[in-house]
């Protein structure tokens, strides 16, 4: 009876030291991962290399472009400024003339304006998030 008894308790210690040891190996192999997916030192020093010396040709562009000195004259600036804001008013005139070209369309279309908008494949600035706005403070 004793020796049945030793070897059942060994039968009942076995799968519980089986599930400690499966455990164990699952826990390695995600740190054997987490260790593969990371660059070798070598590779990060060859890295770090290329980005310092993009970094350091980057600067001397930057401070090659602040000595140069090429500044935009006032008159070319107030010139693209001018041809700026008459499109923006073009715009501005377009979209309003669109939208009362539609309005017109509606008085004698017997569906929403969005049912209109869409056989039509028409696109509003809301719908695509533009914000005129935005644009009159540049």
């Amino acid at each position: 009876k004793a020796r049945r008894r030793v070897r059942v308790l060994g039968l009942l210690e076995g799968p519980a030291e089986l599930l400690e040891i499966g455990s164990a190996h699952r826990r390695w192999d995600v740190e054997l991962s987490r260790l593969r997916a990371q660059p070798l030192t070598s590779d990060a020093e060859k890295q770090l290399a290329t980005i310092v010396a993009e970094n350091e040709r980057k600067a001397s562009k930057l401070q090659g472009l602040k000595e140069d000195g090429k500044q935009m004259s006032e008159a070319d600036r107030e010139r693209i400024n001018n041809k700026y804001r008459k499109y923006l008013q073009v715009w501005k005139r377009r979209k309003r003339t669109a939208g009362e070209v539609l309005d017109q369309i509606l008085e004698g279309y017997n569906k929403p304006k969005k049912a209109l908008y869409e056989s039509a494949g028409i696109e509003t600035d809301e719908e695509v998030k533009v914000d005129i706005r935005t644009f009159e403070t540049v």
